[in-house]
């Protein structure tokens, strides 16, 4: 299970990045706007079929690297959780956040950016505090509100009329 969606990926990090990040090495740059076009599952007609094929290509890099970043989350997530996680935790935790920043690492590939290594090192990290329990994916959910909502509660009345 894909914790992160390459739509996610355009969200947080850009499509001209993810773009030229996930570009086939054998053909041509992917368009960003062709990659934002695809991943909104919009018309392609405006480009020619070798662009489409090239944005296709870096879509299927994309979704496959986001494999690979789930997959290593779900080596630390395994030792507290069961798997698949309950949709609900997984839209109430960073967990998908986590594993872009991990997934755009391995876009990276061998390029040195701090910002990328300290994003995906904190993600490690706290992928870390997940498998010893310090920190918690857990989200209440009663049969009376929504999942992962807030539930309401009160202490009892001190004051009021007795039964007398």
């Amino acid at each position: 299970m894909n914790y992160a969606t390459v739509s996610n990926m355009c969200l947080w990090f850009g499509c001209r990045e993810m773009a030229e990040l996930a570009s086939p090495d054998d053909g041509g740059l992917c368009p960003s706007e062709l990659l934002r076009t695809l991943v909104a599952g919009q018309p392609t007609g405006a480009w020619t079929a070798e662009q489409v094929e090239t944005a296709s290509r870096a879509v299927a890099r994309i979704e496959d690297v986001l494999d690979s970043a789930s997959r290593i989350a779900e080596g630390y997530l395994s030792t507290t959780h069961a798997l698949p996680l309950d949709p609900a935790i997984i839209a109430a935790s960073p967990l998908s956040r986590m594993v872009g920043d991990i997934a755009r690492h391995l876009l990276h590939d061998d390029q040195d950016l701090p910002v990328v290594t300290q994003r995906r090192d904190r993600a490690v990290r706290w992928l870390e505090q997940v498998s010893r329990g310090q920190v918690n994916l857990s989200v209440t959910t009663t049969a009376t509100t929504g999942v992962g909502m807030p539930v309401m509660t009160s202490a009892p009345s001190i004051f009021g009329r007795s039964a007398s």
